[in-house]
This record gives structure tokens, C-alpha cells and sequence, in this order.
């Protein structure tokens, strides 16, 4: 997890930091990694800031069901956390915008819009006709 400030405004203070965390067992399940991701913002979140950029990075990347055992770590293996992310993942792919209910439905932010890359590679119809 991390959190920067933009470093272009020289009249607003400047603040950036990161904290990480290894989940054991590894997991895939968006509502454990979204529990995590949200303490570790609440341990580098200092109030005071305009924030510019936050994101959460991953590591050690593998399949799934391939993974180094943790000697001191119990095994869970939950049947219905495959099941909710499947059904997260269909829904997704056919209907789009699934998130947590944590999230909320209304944001008092908004996408900036007025520099927005056209989408040629994605939106087939979008494309500039040549005459």
C-alpha cells in the first residue's frame, strides 16, 4: 500500500509513504486483500494532505493452488471464499462494476474527464473514420 502526495504544488506540503504486509496463506479473496489494504492505509494516513495517488502493489505472484507452505501458519481452505470470488468474477465479466459493499455507492470525488485518452483500442466503434 502506498500514498503520495502531487509534488507540482509548491505552496501544499508534500507527503509519501508505504507499508506492506505478507498474507499467509496467500489468498486471491478481494475482501481479505481490501481488510488488509485498509489497515495498512489507516497506519500511513496522515490527515492535513491532498493525495494524489495511492495503490496497492502485489508480489510473489503464483497460480493458484501453488504455494510455499508456512511452518507456523494454519491451513484454512475456504470453500465458500472460491465461491463468492467466482460469482464476483462472472457478475464482473457480464454486468461490470462489482465492489464491496464497504465502498458505498455514492463518492463525493469524480474522475477528471477532460483529458481522457480516446479508446481505439477497446471501443471498436470509437474509431476516427478515413475517407
Amino acid at each position: 500500500m502506498f500514498i503520495r502526495t502531487g509534488g507540482f504544488n509548491q505552496n501544499e506540503p508534500n507527503y509519501s509513504n508505504s507499508s506492506a504486509i505478507r498474507l499467509t496463506p496467500s489468498t486471491n479473496d478481494i475482501r481479505i486483500i481490501s481488510r488488509h489494504a485498509m489497515r495498512l492505509l489507516d497506519a500511513i494516513w496522515r490527515d492535513g494532505y491532498r493525495y494524489a495517488k495511492a495503490g496497492v502493489e502485489r508480489q510473489d505472484i503464483t497460480e493458484e493452488g501453488i504455494q510455499q507452505s508456512d511452518l507456523f501458519a494454519q491451513s484454512v481452505s475456504d470453500d465458500k471464499s472460491a465461491a463468492v470470488m467466482t460469482l464476483m468474477d462472472t457478475i464482473d465479466a457480464k454486468v461490470g462494476k462489482v465492489w464491496l459493499a464497504g465502498q458505498g455507492t455514492k463518492h463525493a470525488w469524480t474522475m477528471t474527464r477532460e483529458r481522457l485518452s480516446p479508446r481505439y483500442t477497446t471501443a471498436g466503434g470509437e474509431l476516427p473514420l478515413v475517407r
